[in-house]
C-alpha cells in the first residue's frame, strides 16, 4: 500500500511540474505575441518605362521582421492615386512568410494607366495585415496602413529627347525625280527606352517648298543606345 502511495505521489509531483512548465510556456507564448511589433517597411519605386497612356513601375518592398516569432504578410496591396484622388492602379504583393529577425525584398512590376492628371505627385497607400500563429493557436493580427508619396515628375523632367540626325550617302537621278539614299541615326541617352512613332522627314528647298517626304516606320530604341537605319526619299524635280 505504501508503494502505491509513493508512486501516486511521484506521479502527482510530475503532473504538477509539467503543469507549471506548460503554464510558463503558455505565458511566454502569450507574452511574445502580445509584444508583437509591426514590421519595418521600406518602399522604393523605379519607373521602368513611360508612354502617353501607361506608366510601368518597378516596386521594391523591403520588409524586416524584428519579432522573435515568424510572421505572415497577407493581402498586401499598394494603391496609387494622383493629386486629384484618381486611382491609376494597384500593385498586388504576394502573400509571404518572414522568419524571426528576417528581412525580405519583394519586387513586382505593374503597368498603370495614365489619365490627364499631372504626375507631379503619386500617393501610394499600403494596406494589408501581418499575422503570426505559433503552434497552430493564439493568432495575432496586426493591420497595416501606410501612405508613401513619390514624385515621378522628378524623373520625367530629367528625360532628354532622343537626338535624331540624317546623313546623305548617294543621289540617283531617275524619271520620277531624284532618289536619295541616306542614314537615319537616333541616340537615346536616357535610362529608359522609347517607341518613336509617326516620325516623318520632310525635304524642302531654300524657299521651304516641299520636295519629298520620308515616312519612318515605328522604331523601338533601348535605353542608352544608338541605332542607324537606312532611309530612301524620292524628290520630285520641277
Amino acid at each position: 500500500m505504501l508503494r502505491h502511495y509513493e508512486k501516486f505521489k511521484i506521479i502527482s509531483i510530475i503532473i504538477v511540474i509539467l503543469f507549471i512548465i506548460n503554464f510558463s510556456l503558455t505565458v511566454s507564448i502569450i507574452s511574445s505575441i502580445s509584444d508583437m511589433k509591426t514590421p519595418e517597411i521600406s518602399l522604393d519605386f523605379e519607373i521602368v518605362d513611360i508612354s502617353d497612356t501607361a506608366l510601368i513601375l518597378s516596386c521594391n518592398l523591403i520588409v524586416t521582421n524584428h519579432n522573435n516569432l515568424p510572421i505572415n504578410l497577407h493581402n498586401f496591396k499598394i494603391k496609387s492615386r494622383t493629386n486629384y484622388q484618381n486611382d491609376i492602379g494597384t500593385i498586388i504583393i504576394p502573400d509571404t512568410t518572414l522568419l524571426a529577425r528576417e528581412t525580405k525584398n519583394i519586387t513586382t512590376i505593374t503597368s498603370f494607366q495614365i489619365n490627364k492628371d499631372p504626375l507631379n505627385n503619386l500617393y501610394n497607400t499600403i494596406t494589408g495585415s501581418v499575422k503570426s500563429t505559433l503552434l497552430g493557436f493564439i493568432p495575432s493580427n496586426l493591420p497595416i496602413s501606410i501612405t508613401v508619396n513619390t514624385k515621378p515628375s522628378t524623373f520625367i523632367d530629367a528625360i532628354i529627347l532622343p537626338q535624331i540626325s540624317t546623313r546623305i550617302n548617294s543621289y540617283n537621278l531617275s524619271n520620277q525625280g531624284l532618289i536619295i539614299d541616306g542614314i537615319l541615326e537616333i541616340e537615346n541617352t536616357n535610362d529608359i527606352g522609347f517607341l518613336l512613332d509617326n516620325l516623318t522627314i520632310t525635304l524642302t528647298d531654300e524657299n521651304d517648298n516641299i520636295l519629298g517626304e520620308i515616312q519612318i516606320q515605328p522604331i523601338n530604341i533601348a535605353n542608352n543606345s544608338l541605332i542607324s537605319q537606312p532611309i530612301t526619299a524620292n524628290m520630285i524635280l520641277h
